[in-house]
């Protein structure tokens, strides 16, 4: 399961480390979940995307990635999210 981190970690400057795009070709619904595997391979965390106080977005859920020596977070739509981690 994937853990729920601090709100705080997701920071202007790990927002702008990275991209979802850096995992998947195209950010559509369903690359994103036909990718989903490459997701759940990087993801190290996750927090309610409404209560972030950088980028909050209603709806969403917050994705902390670590990939090579790249830590960078993005959003998943809720429905996203529950499809790809069994939330």
């Amino acid at each position: 399961m994937l853990p729920r981190l601090p709100e705080h970690l997701f920071d202007w400057h790990l927002w702008r480390g990275g991209s979802i795009m850096d995992l998947v070709p195209l950010c559509r619904k369903a690359v994103i979940l036909y990718y989903q595997g490459r997701i759940k391979k990087y993801a190290v965390g996750y927090c309610d995307g409404e209560r972030l106080s950088c980028r909050p977005k209603i709806d969403t859920v917050a994705i902390m990635y670590h990939r090579g020596d790249i830590v960078f977070w993005s959003h998943l739509n809720r429905d996203e999210y529950e499809q790809i981690f069994n939330a």
